[in-house]
């Protein structure tokens, strides 16, 4: 076999198994992902019924103000950055560089949203006194 037949089976059989790893780790990635979005999804409910715990209570008293409409505001926010995450969120079908830079995009996004979503949390549950 000619050396340049060879060196063109080496540069297949690299390209193949980086092809390999890189599906495994597209899987992963996505694994990854979705932990941070099952960790946070199951909030969405709480942060509807503090959002609209926050409203009411001012409806009823104005003189609250500005730090409690914020929170709502916040945690309106949440639950909005979670839906359009999930709307727009797709699993890459095949490994790459493309693929990889992707899902680190949808890693820092969805962390975003988690920070969001416990954050605003947090703030409505101190004001509401919980």
């Amino acid at each position: 076999m000619s050396s340049l037949r060879l060196a063109a089976l080496a540069s297949f059989l690299i390209l193949g198994a980086a092809a390999c790893s890189s599906t495994a780790d597209v899987d992963d990635k996505h694994q990854r992902i979705m932990i941070i979005h099952d960790e946070v999804m199951p909030m969405m409910p709480e942060l509807r019924r503090l959002e609209k715990q926050l409203l009411d209570t001012l409806a009823t008293d104005s003189t609250l103000g500005g730090t409690w409409q914020s929170a709502a505001l916040e945690l309106k926010q949440a639950q909005d950055m979670m839906w359009d995450w999930m709307n727009q969120y797709r699993k890459p079908e095949t490994g790459g560089t493309e693929s990889m830079a992707y899902l680190e995009n949808q890693e820092r996004s969805i962390t975003k949203v988690s920070q969001q979503m416990r954050g605003s949390r947090e703030t409505a549950k101190k004001l509401l006194g919980q």
